[in-house]
């Protein structure tokens, strides 16, 4: 068998390359630090990601806009199927460009915070995701991964509260049909289509301790629509006064791409 002691990390140019043979004889894995790990991750094309999902979603959308048309295609179930897996696959080059969009929150994409923010800023507008607003509550989120009562976003329902809330028949079914794949393509769907609205307007997933927000921002308000608790309001508990600046910034980005989109779909120049 052969050894896996001389692979290197794929995509990397040989002068950048770390071998696991390097690690090894150079230290132990207690003593392996972050530094050490960032340096065998490749460099110099990260952002070429960008590019490349940039160009995979115009030339999508210019084949798929000039193409599939009655004079093309005349059937309407076959342009139906098509712009179905137009959807699909926008959905994939899209979802590269939000996982970089995320690492940008995380100040993990460029050594320099303003690139992180400034690239950060322009994908999440451009898939009308409030980057300020996502990247507070997520970096509060990952503080308190785990914690039922502090964690502001992923606050799982417990087995008793999730039979009350959806009936136990239904609960008890749900628990049956979970692993099927009808099941799970009939969950995918609805959050895709459902789940994410909600999440950004009340929440949802969220937890319901707000009064115990320090500058008394979530008193009397809730998760769930009209509670106070969403990503669009700025008295919304989710942040703090001093991050504000930060939270309009998102908001007025999101708010001018989606203009830009209905102007687009007017035929009018914005």
């Amino acid at each position: 068998m052969a050894s896996v002691s001389t692979s290197t990390v794929p995509g990397q140019h040989p002068a950048s390359r770390h071998t696991v043979t390097d690690f090894e004889s150079s230290t132990s894995l207690s003593s392996l630090s972050l530094v050490d790990a960032n340096q065998a991750k490749p460099t110099h094309d990260r952002y070429i990601y960008i590019l490349r999902d940039i160009i995979c979603l115009v030339t999508t959308f210019t084949i798929f806009y000039n193409f599939v048309t009655p004079e093309y295609f005349p059937s309407t179930p076959v342009r139906a199927l098509l712009w179905c897996l137009y959807t699909t696959l926008q959905g994939l080059f899209g979802t590269g460009l939000l996982v970089i969009a995320h690492e940008c929150g995380h100040q993990a994409f460029s050594e320099f915070r303003l690139v992180n923010d400034a690239t950060g800023w322009v994908l999440h507008s451009a898939l009308l995701v409030p980057y300020s607003s996502w990247q507070i509550s997520h970096g509060k989120h990952h503080k308190a991964t785990g914690n039922m009562e502090r964690d502001m976003v992923i606050v799982p329902r417990t087995r008793e509260q999730h039979a009350t809330r959806i009936g136990r028949i239904a609960y008890e079914l749900s628990e049956l049909t979970e692993e099927t794949p009808a099941y799970t393509l009939l969950r995918l769907v609805m959050k895709q289509l459902v789940g994410w609205p909600n999440y950004i307007l009340t929440n949802v997933t969220g937890h319901n301790y707000h009064e115990c927000q320090g500058e008394g921002r979530g008193k009397g308000k809730k998760k769930g629509l009209g509670g106070g608790v969403n990503y669009f309001d700025p008295r919304s508990p989710i942040y703090e006064a001093k991050l504000l600046l930060d939270w309009r910034l998102g908001k007025d980005s999101t708010f001018l791409y989606h203009n830009i989109i209905l102007a687009s779909r007017k035929g009018q120049c914005c």
